[in-house]
C-alpha cells in the first residue's frame, strides 16, 4: 500500500491524533452527542472536524420556526378576541363611572331618572316593572361596574403571559361571578322587593311588581257577561 494514500494506516494515526488534538475531552460545548469519527471525514478537499448532532439541526430549526408562526397565529387570535372585549368595555367604563358618580342621589331617590314623569316617556313596560326597575338601579349599577371590569381584565389576561395573565383571569371570574349574583338580587328587588338592605330606603316599604300585578288584576273590573 502506498504510504502518501489517505487510506494508509500512517495517514489515519495522523487525522485521529489532529482530531484529538483540536477537540477537548469534554466534547463540543452545548452538544451532548456526536458523530463517531470516520477516516472519510479527513480525506483531501474535506475539513478535519468532528460534526456535531446538535440540537440545533435543520429539523429543529424548521420546527422552531413552525413554532414562532403557530404563536404568532394565537397571538393575532388573541388581539381580535382582545378587541371584542376592549372595546365594549371602554365604552361602558364612563358610563359606570357617571351612574356610580350619581349613586348616592339614586340612593336617597334624588336622581332625575328617578322622577315618574322621566321615566313614563321611554319606558315600554307596566308601572309594576318601572317602579321595580327603579328600586332595584343601585343594585344594577354595580352589576353592570362588574361586567365591565371583567371583560376588561379578560383583555388584559389574553394580552400578557405568566403570573399577569393568571391574575387577571382569577380576577375576572370573580367579577363576573359578582354580576351574576348582583343581576339575581337585581331581579329580586324587582319582583317581590328584597332583600330590604340592597334598596333605597325610601321604597322598602312598597310591594314588589309580583305584589302589584297581582293587586291590579284582581281589582280589574270585570266584563258583564253579554245577555244571550
Amino acid at each position: 500500500m502506498n504510504s502518501s494514500s489517505p487510506w494508509s494506516p500512517s495517514a489515519v494515526d495522523a487525522a485521529q491524533a489532529e482530531v484529538q488534538r483540536q477537540v477537548p475531552a469534554g466534547g463540543v460545548a452545548g452538544h451532548d452527542e456526536q458523530r463517531p469519527v470516520h477516516p472519510e471525514d479527513h480525506r483531501p478537499g474535506r475539513t478535519g472536524c468532528v460534526v456535531p448532532r446538535s440540537a440545533d439541526s435543520s429539523t429543529g430549526r424548521s420546527g422552531g420556526r413552525g413554532q414562532s408562526w403557530i404563536g404568532r397565529g394565537q397571538d393575532q387570535k388573541g388581539s381580535a378576541m382582545n378587541l371584542r372585549l376592549l372595546i365594549p368595555a371602554l365604552v361602558l367604563t364612563p358610563i359606570c363611572l357617571i351612574a356610580l358618580w350619581q349613586l348616592p342621589k339614586i340612593w336617597r331617590m334624588k336622581a332625575d331618572i328617578q322622577r315618574p314623569a322621566a321615566t313614563k316617556k321611554w319606558w315600554p313596560f307596566s308601572e309594576a316593572l318601572r317602579e321595580g326597575f327603579l328600586r332595584g338601579l343601585p343594585v344594577g349599577i354595580l352589576g353592570c361596574t362588574a361586567l365591565t371590569a371583567s371583560m376588561a381584565l379578560t383583555a388584559v389576561s389574553e394580552a400578557t403571559h405568566g403570573s399577569t395573565s393568571r391574575v387577571a383571569a382569577e380576577a375576572a371570574w370573580i367579577a363576573f361571578l359578582v354580576f351574576v349574583a348582583l343581576m339575581l338580587i337585581d331581579l329580586s328587588v324587582t319582583l317581590i322587593n328584597q332583600p330590604k338592605f340592597v334598596v333605597p330606603p325610601a321604597t322598602r316599604d312598597e310591594p314588589g311588581a309580583i305584589a302589584l300585578w297581582w293587586r291590579s288584576r284582581k281589582h280589574r273590573p270585570q266584563r258583564r257577561s253579554r245577555s244571550a
